[in-house]
């Protein structure tokens, strides 16, 4: 993956205020809980798998959480299966069971950049984050915390991306575009 360039990919979807940043420089309590989350039951892997995930564990994050599923094969692709209520408000719509460059079509480029995030994810087999501000479908400026950790059945080949991103969601800013 050398050639992936997150400045690139950002400001090809108008989300200049989007980038990537440190593990350690995440601050947000549900991102870092949901972090901890995957730590624990990833153990001495270097990933856990999709079947350690215990969802009444983590329900009071669900608004927060998506899990994208990866496909090698016939090439690479990835398609959204979970899609917490505050994702899909703040991107407009529900996506669950749309491949990840299907967002190109309601929001020009996110689709792209984000399926270059969740690409290195599964071709590096760890956590990135990201942070600043997003521009919401409704054109609200929306600060955030995002982190996106790999998933696989056999810790070898990543199956799913396991997601958490926390918004600074106001009523005025996602209805308003304010």
């Amino acid at each position: 993956m050398a050639d992936y360039d997150p400045d690139k990919f950002t400001k090809e979807a108008g989300q200049d205020g989007a980038r990537l940043i440190g593990l350690k420089s995440l601050k947000d309590p549900v991102v870092l809980s949901v972090f901890d989350y995957w730590k624990e039951k990833r153990g001495d892997r270097s990933m856990p798998s999709p079947d350690d995930l215990r969802p009444s564990e983590f329900a009071r994050f669900l608004p927060h959480l998506q899990i994208v599923e990866v496909h090698w094969e016939p090439e690479f692709d990835l398609t959204y299966r979970i899609l917490g209520e505050d994702i899909a408000e703040v991107h407009g719509g529900p996506f669950r069971g749309l491949k990840v460059r299907a967002l190109n079509e309601t929001n020009p480029g996110l689709g792209s950049m984000m399926f270059e995030l969740f690409r290195a994810v599964a071709e590096h087999k760890r956590p990135y984050a990201a942070g600043g501000v997003l521009n919401s479908r409704s054109g609200a400026k929306v600060p955030f915390e995002g982190l996106y950790m790999p998933l696989s059945y056999d810790d070898t080949r990543t199956n799913r991306i396991f997601c958490c991103s926390s918004y600074a969601l106001t009523e005025r800013s996602i209805f308003s575009g304010n």
